[in-house]
């Protein structure tokens, strides 16, 4: 396995990033440079197989760029489409071992909340994104003034009372409205969590632009990523205690 060193790779403002999301219904890759910042997206849904290797291919022949032009590849580890997750980490895994590049993993929620801080600012957003049946996934992030998201309650699987619970430690900690972003809040289960919290809504959606935006900052900041063998999705499905008995 190929080991991928600081000594290779320069850590500067102008860092590169080549970035891949495949989360959800429609798959998008994006590259991210100091003099570049340009995206391809599919126009089907559910075709990530056929189409993202192609989207790479055209973003890179545009550009006259190769692999090796990018500090690292990162990609959208979950949670979010079991299949969708597992082709794009697929390709990730791939390009990265072919061109010796280190891969940075980025939460969907965690592109989800800095893109709804983006529509609406706000130091703090609750996202959660319905499941299936009764249960979702949840996390809340913080976001700095130059739009990097902290994790404060870590993603998971939760339930709808989980989430009141989380949330309520959260309120009774910050006090500090926060925005709610993703379908989840949609839910009947959730409404009274909204309205009793007083969480403002906010539609977000994210690309692989923003991706690499959010894996460029990991990658300024000093974070390695992992290679390309080690790259691997976050499906949160074996938390729930009822899974695992």
């Amino acid at each position: 396995m190929a080991v991928i060193t600081d000594s290779l790779l320069h850590r500067t403002e102008e860092s590169s990033i080549l970035a891949i999301d495949s989360a959800f219904d429609m798959c998008s890759v994006a590259c991210l440079r100091a003099d570049l910042s340009d995206i391809r997206m599919s126009s089907q849904r559910r075709k990530h197989a056929d189409d993202i290797l192609m989207l790479v291919q055209s973003l890179l022949q545009t550009h006259q760029l190769a692999l090796t032009d990018f500090d690292a590849i990162a990609m959208t580890s979950g949670p979010g489409s079991f299949t969708g997750l597992r082709i794009g980490t697929a390709v990730v895994q791939g390009l990265a071992f072919g061109s010796q590049r280190p891969v940075l993993c980025v939460s969907s929620l965690a592109a989800l909340a800095v893109s709804a801080s983006r529509a609406q600012a706000a130091e703090y957003v609750a996202v959660c994104l319905h499941a299936r049946e009764d249960e979702f996934y949840f996390g809340i992030y913080r976001l700095s003034a130059d739009g990097a998201g902290e994790s404060l309650i870590n993603d998971c699987m939760a339930t709808a009372d989980k989430i009141d619970n989380l949330l309520g430690a959260f309120a009774s900690s910050q006090h500090h409205a926060a925005l709610a972003t993703g379908d989840g809040w949609q839910h009947p289960l959730l409404q009274p969590t909204v309205l009793k919290y007083d969480l403002i809504p906010v539609t977000a959606n994210y690309d692989a632009l923003i991706i690499a935006d959010i894996a460029r900052q990991q990658w300024q900041a000093g974070k390695s990523g992992v290679p390309a063998a080690l790259a691997s999705p976050v499906y949160l499905k074996d938390e729930l205690d009822y899974r695992t008995v």
